[in-house]
């Protein structure tokens, strides 16, 4: 348990290298330690019926979309300007597969870490090397982020998972703290006190993150209530209450951003209570929960396939329809996430088998030893599973790993199985070959490299590649016209046909990636047998998000040197979307106003353009 514990801190503090590499070292790590050592306990069968449950359901997106009541009207849209949907109830069965497979690999693994027992001592250790490393990896954040409100704190990419790390922390150090003074384990206790104290500050005055605040609110709450008044004595009531009084204490003195963030939410609250908005304009969360409600309940069974998430969210956005950039890469919550991509029916099999967890590690904790400790472990994992209702931590592979490993040490260290275990013996071959499958997995992530991109990361490959491809033929560009020469590079050597392809290659894996198609057209433009293949690039990106207004407005600025009517009507498109936005988030007319601004940077320098931008800009006066 400990070397999972090492993969999982590993894993925490790659979270933003490469996913290829990061998530081949781990599958690696977690295949052998599979294969090494096998589980100890016999586990309710009702757990592997409920991960079968899961899968088989998963896999319903693969069947014919025309056995399940046909294809979306969006889908029929697509294919009416050429792009192939193909024929399943996914549209991208190759992402589909891989993200399956790692939600699978992730249950599986849970299971396994279900089935491994340790000592009370060996408990008590690791929960406190858990703490310390969690309050290591605060002090490292911190250090990285320099102290600048404008840095990123922490090392996963979004703060929100920073914190619900730290809220685990927090909370296995709270109840270590506890344990160790029934203990009389005084080393223990001031190594556990000190690293509390780190986990708590970094919540308070170095997150930016209000979501940490909140989980380890609920998190001790439900500790406390859970393990019981009469368990703790004077000296442990004593320690709990300084602890209260210092971070209570710390966090009124210190002029902290979180604590600005409060006020500004408590303030738009207020302004929201006094003037009958709508709240979705205080929390964004609140209009993607209920378009994402819309998109589940298009195909509640199937769902769109694992990782379809974001290539199709946009065809259902309409109460969190943006005029910015703003992408719904998720629907800020881990389970209609869930629902959205692998359907209802696998969801309630997460669900369920998340709870009878939760009730099975309880009934032995009531009756058992370290329940301070224990509870604390269980509570500690729990909060990945409640910050998963309204944020994405689940997704996140060392959090679910961490959230995992934490119930694992919530349970007895002897054989404490139902009735139902009686005279079974703990699988031991059918995860050694799982080990192996996921050792395998892992080592094809690091080595195949250049001959295979997983569909999860081909879409930014591909679109990183034509990037850097287009800046590499406008540098050249650059270098010929100051020394005086013309630039025509051979088709084998052109970037700009080089880019094309990378972009072809990416849609391959992902081809409802709207990314991918902008840049399909954007470099086609630059030929002049290619202009309907790029005006039909164009007009498949902004089918596959309809209602974002930066869309027309990007494809006008690139028509604009060359086509004036193809420009104005794309103006023309872009200002009809800002009409449509929801009039709780247009802010007015600042977002019009906004598009207009771009439409007269576009227009800049060409008489025809500048014409129509100011008529634009006089209606809107």
């Amino acid at each position: 348990m400990i070397f999972f514990l090492l993969l999982i801190f590993f894993g925490a503090f790659t979270a933003g290298a490469p996913w290829q590499t990061t998530h081949g070292v781990l599958l690696v790590g977690a295949g052998v330690l599979m294969m090494a050592r096998r589980q100890v306990e016999v586990l309710p069968r009702g757990w592997w019926w409920l991960m079968l449950g899961f899968v088989v359901c998963g896999t319903m997106a693969f069947l014919p979309a025309e056995m399940l009541g046909g294809k979306p009207a969006w889908r029929v849209g697509l294919e009416g300007l050429g792009l192939q949907t193909g024929y399943l109830t996914t549209t991208q069965p190759w992402l589909a597969a891989e993200m399956l497979g790692m939600f699978t690999i992730a249950l599986v693994l849970g299971v396994w870490m279900a089935g491994q027992r340790v000592s009370d001592e060996s408990r008590r250790l690791m929960m406190i090397a858990f703490v310390v490393g969690v309050a290591a990896y605060g002090l490292l954040s911190a250090w990285k982020s320099g102290g600048q409100k404008d840095q990123m704190f922490g090392f996963f990419p979004n703060r929100n998972h920073t914190a619900t790390f730290l809220a685990m922390g927090a909370m296995a150090g709270v109840a270590s703290l506890v344990q160790s003074i029934r203990d009389r384990r005084w080393g223990l206790l001031a190594t556990a006190g000190v690293a509390t104290v780190i986990c708590f500050w970094a919540l308070l005055a170095w997150s930016v993150s209000r979501s940490g605040l909140l989980l380890i609110g609920i998190g001790v709450v439900a500790w406390w209530a859970l393990v019981g008044r009469g368990y703790f004595g004077k000296h442990a009531w004593k320690a709990m209450l300084l602890l209260a009084l210092a971070v209570v204490g710390g966090f009124l003195i210190a002029d902290t951003r979180i604590k600005e963030r409060i006020s500004e939410t408590a303030g738009r609250w207020e302004e929201v209570s006094t003037a009958a908005e709508d709240a979705g304009s205080v929390d964004f969360r609140l209009p993607m929960w209920q378009d994402a409600v819309r998109m589940i309940s298009d195909q509640p069974w199937t769902g769109v396939g694992a990782g379809g998430f974001w290539s199709v969210f946009p065809q259902y956005r309409e109460a969190s329809a943006s005029a910015n950039e703003s992408d719904g890469f998720h629907p800020e919550s881990d389970w209609l996430w869930l629902a959205a991509e692998t359907g209802v029916p696998a969801t309630l099999c997460v669900a369920a088998l998340v709870i009878w967890a939760t009730c099975y590690s309880l009934a032995r904790i009531r009756h058992g030893h370290s329940r301070a400790l224990r509870m604390g472990c269980l509570v500690a994992g729990l909060l990945v599973a409640v910050h998963g209702v309204f944020d994405v931590p689940g997704h996140r592979l060392p959090l679910a790993w961490a959230a995992a490993w934490c119930f694992a040490l919530s349970l007895p260290a002897g054989r404490g199985g139902d009735r139902e275990s009686i005279g079974r013996r703990p699988f031991v071959w059918p995860f050694r070959v799982g080990g192996l499958l996921i050792l395998l997995t892992g080592l094809a992530l690091l080595t195949l490299g250049e001959k295979y991109t997983p569909a999860v990361v081909a879409g930014k490959v591909a679109r990183s590649e034509a990037d850097r491809l287009y800046r590499q033929d406008q540098e050249a560009q650059k270098a010929a016209s100051e020394q005086g020469r013309e630039y025509s590079p051979s088709e084998d050597e052109d970037p700009l046909l080089k880019a094309l392809a990378a972009v072809d290659q990416g849609l391959e894996a992902r081809p409802l990636d709207r990314g991918l198609w902008f840049r399909k057209g954007f470099l086609a433009l630059h030929y002049d047998d290619r202009i309907e293949e790029a005006d039909r690039a164009f007009a498949i990106e902004r089918a596959l998000d309809p209602s974002w207004v930066g869309g027309p407005l990007r494809q006008a600025k690139a028509w604009s040197t060359s086509d004036v009517e193809r420009t104005k009507a794309l103006w023309q498109e872009a200002m009809r979307r800002v009409d449509a936005l929801p009039p709780e988030y247009r802010g007015g007319p600042s977002w019009k106003r906004s598009a207009i601004v771009e439409i007269q940077r576009t227009a800049k320098g060409q008489p025809d353009l500048e014409l129509e931008a100011k008529k634009w800009k006089q209606d809107a006066q």
